[in-house]
């Protein structure tokens, strides 16, 4: 009887997504598994490592399914047991977080089963039954009977090396319900069949051979059911049946139907004994064909097999088979006399009954439900200390939250008792700062009414000093060109002249702030181009007064905008104004247009003696005393940039300037392309 490992679809480790590469991958691990059955591992292998260079993307499941393989492969191919446990670490490395192993949480269960199998033959029992138990508590948790076969099978197993038979065959029978939950693959087909055998088995070691045989012959007739269904996969069967046949016969050596018994073991032998079958088997079905012929009195028949065996023995050590073996060739050569041989041979299987005693009272010492039940207790006294603790912490919590309710109790109480005080003082404060926003309301109002009276007195006093002062103007031009009058007149008249010009322009200046704030503006559709060309040809007068030069760099194509063309004007006018006034002799002053995303940008350039770092805060303010003479002694009054500011964002734009005292000053206006 031996473990047969198989790749089940009792778990359904398939991933959902429908990626082309998992579905590539997942063709190969179907024709992988193909290979496997037909005992063509070496070219499952293969196939399994190209696929892995050119289809790298495997979801988990299938990688899982990709170490089972491997682990088969040395498990059970190669009996090589290191390599096989290296691939149930990478199985379980694999599955390294929380979420993988909720998602594929019966093969994570699987791999301490198959961990503990590989501990089992390594004797390391204590170890094997943990793993089992550890696999066992993961799979309860997928209430899915075909995981919990895995469980189920390995107890029937530990039962049955344990000398346990009554328990054995009750797991045997209660893991062929739980197996029926499994998808039907040649896999979950042969599980099945062992099972049939193994609980003949059982019967058969408790002498109810009517059991035994029942089972036994229900495991051929399962097998032959199911023959057609993989022909592709003759090998397997022959296998299963050749061992079934071989237990068979002992039932038929109890019933003291030796000739038949014989003849299924010499079958059951001839198949097993061949290369790439099961060679176990084989051996322990010649014991108990030599023990028949034994019975028989047929020596030799008897040397034939055991000799037979004693080959077989060289190439698949069994420990079990040796020690019969040695026990049948005392036997063999006491009747014939040759005790000397008889003696070596007796004492040779002294020596491997105590080591197969020793085994056994291992197995016996190391009684599985007794580890389990101690599993399980340490398990429910962890359970217990870490409700425990939880308890504790609960515990913990609810003395802290009584004792913040009771500060906070505290604090309300306090807090009620103070909010009466609190509240009257509120209502004080309430109707100071309300005394406080009418009177403020009243000032605000007052102001107005001041600053309207104020814009009404300044303009009908600049309306009304306009006219004298613009005779004194034109009165002193006309003397100053009389020609009769001596040098010191002329002087006289020269200055009266000039300062009532200057008179003017701050009247007229004075007359458009109080007009800014009064009157709407009046916007149209103007083609900016054409406005800045215009404003300065009217100015180049200006700048030929100085020797100076107007640059321009216009937009590419015209573009309107819609403005107030009077104010934008003058703020052009006075930008440019400024620029010929600050700037030398023979300088140059450049106008520039912008086009952005959303704005045009104006720009007006000189290269003149520049704003000190000290007056740049108060350019744009009114009456500044940030004014200076221009290159000529020319005047100014100040309001100038304070009316352009005032322009602008009526317009909604910006204004700014950049100035340094070597290069000259640029301002900067922008406007909006959309109202």
């Amino acid at each position: 009887m031996w473990f047969v490992l198989f790749a089940s679809s009792c778990n359904n480790f398939q991933d959902k997504r429908s990626a082309s590469a998992a579905k590539d991958y997942q063709a190969v691990l179907n024709r992988v598994s193909r290979l496997f059955d037909t005992n063509h591992a070496e070219e499952g292998l293969q196939l399994l490592k190209d696929a892995a260079i050119l289809l790298p993307n495997a979801t988990v499941a299938q990688k899982e399914s990709t170490y089972l393989f491997y682990y088969n492969y040395y498990y059970q191919v190669k009996r090589d047991n290191k390599k096989a446990m290296l691939y149930i670490d990478s199985m379980q490395a694999e599955l390294n977080t929380e979420q993988k192993i909720r998602e594929n949480q019966s093969m994570y269960g699987r791999t301490f089963f198959l961990r503990g199998d590989l501990l089992f033959e390594e004797n390391r029992l204590s170890e094997a039954y943990y793993n089992y138990y550890r696999g066992k508590q993961i799979t309860s948790a997928t209430l899915d009977d075909c995981s919990k076969s895995e469980y189920t099978y390995r107890m029937g197993m530990s039962m049955y090396r344990q000398q346990d038979y009554k328990r054995a065959a009750t797991y045997f029978k209660k893991t062929c319900k739980e197996i029926n939950a499994c998808s039907l693959t040649f896999g979950s087909f042969y599980r099945r069949q062992e099972l049939l055998n193994n609980t003949g088995l059982s019967y058969g070691k408790l002498h109810m051979n009517d059991s035994a045989v029942f089972y036994y012959n229900k495991a051929l007739a399962y097998i032959n059911t199911n023959r057609k269904k993989y022909s592709n996969v003759e090998r397997q069967f022959n296998l299963a049946t050749a061992v079934v046949q071989g237990n068979l016969a002992d039932m038929y050596v109890q019933q003291g139907r030796y000739n038949i018994a014989a003849g299924l073991y010499r079958q059951s032998i001839a198949v097993n004994a061949k290369p790439d079958y099961d060679f176990g088997d084989a051996e322990l079905t010649e014991v108990k064909l030599a023990k028949l012929y034994v019975l028989q009195n047929k020596p030799d028949s008897l040397l034939a097999v055991l000799n037979s065996l004693q080959a077989h023995l060289k190439l698949v050590p069994n420990l079990s088979a040796t020690a019969s073996m040695k026990s049948l060739l005392t036997t063999y050569y006491t009747a014939q006399g040759n005790y000397k041989l008889a003696l070596s041979n007796y004492k040779s299987y002294c020596l491997l009954k105590d080591s197969l005693e020793k085994s056994q009272l291992n197995l016996k010492e190391n009684d599985i439900n007794l580890q389990l039940d101690r599993y399980e207790k340490d398990y429910q006294l962890a359970v217990l200390r870490k409700h425990s603790n939880m308890q504790r912490i609960y515990l913990i919590a609810a003395v802290i939250i009584a004792a913040m309710a009771s500060f906070i109790i505290l604090l309300i109480y306090q807090y009620l008792r103070k909010s009466g005080r609190n509240m009257k003082a509120l209502d004080y404060l309430n109707k100071q700062i309300n005394q406080q926003n009418d009177d403020l309301a009243h000032a605000l109002n007052e102001i107005k009414i001041s600053n309207q009276e104020k814009d009404r007195i300044l303009h009908t006093v600049a309306h009304d000093l306009r006219n004298p002062v613009g005779g004194i103007a034109s009165l002193s031009s006309t003397l100053v060109n009389d020609h009769e009058l001596d040098e010191e007149h002329q002087s006289l008249l020269t200055a009266i002249r000039d300062t009532a010009n200057d008179s003017l322009i701050l009247i007229s200046e004075l007359l458009e702030v109080a007009d800014n704030q009064v009157k709407e503006m009046n916007r149209q559709e103007v083609e900016i181009n054409q406005l800045v060309v215009n404003c300065i040809e009217l100015l180049n007068y200006k700048a030929a007064e100085k020797n100076q030069t107007l640059s321009v760099r216009l937009l590419d194509e015209p573009q309107n905008l819609i403005i107030s063309r009077e104010k934008i004007w003058r703020v052009l006018s006075n930008l440019i104004s400024n620029a010929i006034k600050f700037s030398k002799v023979n300088g140059e002053i450049i106008i520039g247009l912008q086009l952005a995303a959303d704005e045009v940008i104006f720009s007006v350039h000189d290269n003149g003696i520049g704003i000190p770092d000290e007056l740049k805060a108060d350019v744009f303010n009114m009456f500044t005393n940030a004014k200076r003479q221009g290159t000529l002694g020319e005047k100014s009054f100040g309001l100038g940039l304070s009316i352009c500011k005032q322009i602008i964002t009526q317009h909604d734009g910006k204004i700014w300037f950049e100035s340094s005292l070597a290069t000259g000053t640029t301002f900067y206006f922008m406007l909006p392309l959309k109202i």
